[in-house]
C-alpha cells in the first residue's frame, strides 16, 4: 500500500525536477506539460534500461546480483541514468524544435475553434444564400461586364442589394450606410437605394440590459441611478438607449450595447473580408473599387464604433475644443458624458 502511494509521488517529484533541469539546460521556456511527460518517461525508463545494459555488459548476473565490484557497478548505473537523462533532454529538444511550445493548441481550444469555424461556415453559406435569393449572383462574377446593364436592371439590382443587406443583419446594414455616402465609388441608383437603409431592431429584455449595466458599473444600479426606464427610448441593432436619472437628480440617457453585438459583428467582419477578397479576385469592378481595402477600413471603423471608450474620449475632446463657443451661446451643444473608468459597453 505504501509503495503504491510512494512510487507515483516519487515519479511526480522526479518529473518536476527533471523538467526544471531540462528547461534550464535548454535555455528556452519549454511548456511544463511536455517537460513533465518527458520527466516521467525518463524516470520509468531508468531502471529497465540500466538493468538491460548492466546485464548485457556482464556487470550484473542473470539473477540480478552484481558480478563486478560494487563501486564499479554503482558508477555504471549512475552513468546509465545520466545517459537516459541526456536522451530525455535530446527528445525534449527535438519535440520543441518540431512543435514549439504554444504551437499545438490544447483539446479544449481545438474544440472551441472547430465550433467557431463551423458557425462561421454556416453564416458564410447563409450570406451567399441571401445574395442568391435577391439576384446578386452577377455582382460576384464578371458576367455583367459582357454587356452594359440597362438602367432598369441597375435599379433592380440596387434594390436587391438593399434587401439582401437588410436581411444579412447589422454589419452589412452599416456597410450599406457607409457606401451610401460614397458617390465617388458607386453609381447613382446604388447610392439612392442604400440611403434608405435604417437599422431597426426589437429591444433586448430589461433583465439582459440591467445585467450589462451592473457589470459595467461594477455594482447595483441603485448606487448610480435613482431611476432608469425599463422601456428603451430607442433601439438599434447594436445598442439601445434608456432614459434615467442619477442619484443627484440629473436627467441622463444611458446607451447600452447589446451583449451579443460584438461577437456577431466580429463573425460578420470575418465573412465580409472573405467576400471582399473573393470579389476583388474574381471581378474587374472589385479590383477597380479596391474591395478588400475598403472592407478592411470599414472593419477597423466598426470595431472602433463598438468601443464606447473611444466615443467617450472623442466627445470630451470636442467639448474641450468647442467649450468656449458653447458657453458663448453659439448654438452648439455637446453632450456631457458621465464616465466611470471610461466604460466600453455602457
Amino acid at each position: 500500500m505504501l509503495a503504491a502511494i510512494a512510487v507515483p509521488l516519487v515519479a511526480a517529484v522526479y518529473a518536476v525536477c527533471t523538467g526544471a533541469i531540462a528547461r534550464r539546460i535548454i535555455g528556452v521556456s519549454v511548456g511544463w506539460p511536455r517537460t513533465f511527460v518527458v520527466g516521467l518517461a525518463v524516470f520509468f525508463a531508468n531502471a529497465p534500461v540500466a538493468t538491460y545494459i548492466a546485464t548485457t555488459a556482464g556487470i550484473v548476473g542473470t539473477t540480478g546480483q552484481p558480478t563486478a565490484p560494487l563501486d564499479v557497478a554503482a558508477l555504471f548505473i549512475v552513468l546509465t541514468f545520466a545517459w537516459v537523462f541526456a536522451f530525455g533532454i535530446l527528445a525534449l529538444v527535438v519535440i520543441e524544435a518540431i512543435w514549439p511550445t504554444g504551437s499545438v493548441p490544447n483539446p479544449a481550444q481545438l474544440v472551441r475553434e472547430w465550433l467557431q469555424r463551423r458557425r462561421r461556415i454556416r453564416r458564410y453559406l447563409h450570406i451567399l444564400a441571401i445574395a442568391s435569393r435577391h439576384g446578386l449572383q452577377a455582382l460576384l462574377s464578371d458576367r455583367r461586364r459582357r454587356r452594359r446593364p440597362a438602367q432598369a436592371e441597375t435599379e433592380r439590382t440596387a434594390l436587391g442589394l438593399v434587401a439582401a443587406l437588410n436581411e444579412a443583419g447589422v454589419t452589412f446594414v452599416k456597410l450599406g450606410q457607409v457606401l451610401s455616402t460614397r458617390r465617388d465609388l458607386l453609381p447613382g441608383p446604388y447610392v439612392e437605394a442604400l440611403s434608405q437603409l435604417q437599422t431597426r431592431a426589437a429591444p433586448e429584455p430589461w433583465g439582459t440590459i440591467r445585467a450589462v449595466i451592473e457589470r459595467e458599473l461594477g455594482g447595483p444600479i441603485g448606487e448610480v441611478f435613482a431611476r432608469i426606464d425599463e422601456q428603451p427610448l430607442a433601439a438599434a441593432s447594436v445598442a439601445q438607449v434608456h432614459r434615467a436619472q442619477l442619484t443627484d437628480g440629473t436627467e441622463v440617457a444611458v446607451k447600452v450595447q447589446r451583449p451579443a453585438a460584438r461577437a456577431q459583428v466580429e463573425a460578420d467582419i470575418d465573412i465580409l473580408l472573405r467576400l471582399a477578397q473573393r470579389i476583388e479576385a474574381q471581378t474587374q469592378w472589385g479590383r477597380e473599387l479596391g474591395a478588400l481595402a475598403l472592407a478592411r477600413g470599414f472593419a477597423d471603423s466598426l470595431r472602433e464604433e463598438l468601443d464606447y471608450r473611444i466615443e467617450y474620449r472623442n466627445t470630451e475632446m470636442i467639448r474641450q475644443a468647442l467649450g468656449d463657443q458653447a458657453r458663448a451661446g453659439a448654438g452648439l451643444t455637446v453632450p456631457r458624458v458621465f464616465g466611470r473608468a471610461a466604460p466600453s459597453g455602457c
